[in-house]
């Protein structure tokens, strides 16, 4: 089709449904409860049974169901992108041509840093071993195959994201010789700093990734047990994947939220050590705050307006606007619910 379609909001062509199943419906089976939508396939899989502590819509034929991850209950790891952009225009060295070399590696890095996350979060989803209210159950049929192949991915993505920051050593290294204006200080926290990563990184067995790349296709043996790449969950959700004879390939989420710090304090050392700017650290403080808060500051500012005191309620929104402004332009922006919320309160003037 030549014709672009115009882009509406989808609350401008959707309604929520705000209908509630009956218990009794939901107990005896009548109405089933939908347990998760395959990020893969759009499939729909059902709970075996109507026990829940969550509030339930009902949906009804013709409605459109879509998949929700409760990030809040930890479910997802969320990953704040576009750090690096706070970095776009800083001098390091005498050579503009290295800063912006520098640049681009950090970006690469930081790329791969997010595709690790995404990798995890994916994994998680087919997993899911841990429902809604907090049992446990093991993967469904077919699960583990998709899972194989998204730890096979991740390791991967592990691996490649090892040599990048090799790469961005060695060239830091170059700049730090070459660089007289580099402060003392900066380099003291930049060496402290990369040895925690690269020590991190050696938690990381190579051999996984040499087995995965060139595999022997040797099981493994246990008395008179022969095991084919078994997969082992525990009820965190941590995984162990048998690769090979004897290597397994670990997916834990203690692995994720390590590398999320390491990397944001990495850019945070070159914008507090090279800019006037405030660290990253304090800036995802306060955007969760403000997003944390947003429905008490919506209520205030509604109050605000009942009762006639428009300079408040303006300076209210105003702070509000500003702040997500500000955000945007460090490249740490609100998440999509709290924006709305705060641009809703102007259209409903």
């Amino acid at each position: 089709m030549s014709k672009t379609w115009p882009k509406v909001r989808l609350e401008e062509v959707l309604t929520e449904r705000r209908e509630t199943p009956d218990s009794n419906d939901l107990d005896s089976g009548r109405v089933k409860i939908v347990e998760k939508i395959s990020f893969g396939t759009g499939q729909i899989q059902f709970r075996s049974n109507g026990s829940t502590k969550t509030g339930m819509i009902l949906i009804r034929p013709g409605d459109l169901v879509v998949s929700g991850i409760n990030a809040a209950k930890g479910a997802v790891i969320e990953f704040i992108p576009n750090l690096t952009s706070r970095l776009l225009f800083v001098k390091i060295s005498a050579d503009p041509l290295k800063d912006m070399e520098l640049q681009h590696h950090l970006s690469v890095f930081e790329n791969h840093v997010y595709g690790v996350v995404s990798q995890y979060n994916r994994i998680q989803e087919n997993v899911k071993i841990k429902t809604e209210d907090g049992e446990i159950r093991p993967p469904l049929p077919g699960a583990s195959v998709q899972v194989g192949l998204d730890v096979y991915y991740y390791t991967l993505t592990w691996d490649k994201l090892k040599k990048i920051f090799q790469k961005l050593c060695a060239l830091m290294n170059d700049i730090r010789k070459t660089s007289v204006s580099i402060p003392v200080k900066f380099n003291e926290e930049y060496k402290t700093l990369k040895n925690r990563i690269n020590h991190f990184f050696a938690e990381f067995d190579h051999g996984v990734r040499n087995e995965y790349e060139h595999p022997s296709l040797k099981p493994r043996k246990t008395g008179n047990i022969i095991d084919y790449g078994s997969l082992f969950m525990d009820s965190n959700g941590d995984i162990r994947k048998l690769v090979g004879e004897v290597k397994f390939s670990v997916v834990k989420k203690e692995h994720i939220e390590r590398l999320i710090n390491l990397w944001i304090l990495l850019v945070d050392l070159f914008i507090t050590s090279f800019t006037d700017k405030c660290s990253s650290m304090e800036l995802l403080k306060f955007k969760q705050e403000l997003e944390k808060n947003i429905d008490l500051w919506l209520d205030e500012y509604v109050q605000h307006r009942r009762n006639n005191r428009n300079k408040e309620a303006n300076d209210l929104l105003y702070r509000m606007i500003m702040s997500d402004i500000y955000l945007s332009g460090e490249g740490l922006s609100l998440d999509d619910s709290a924006k709305n919320k705060i641009y809703s309160a102007i259209w409903k003037e």
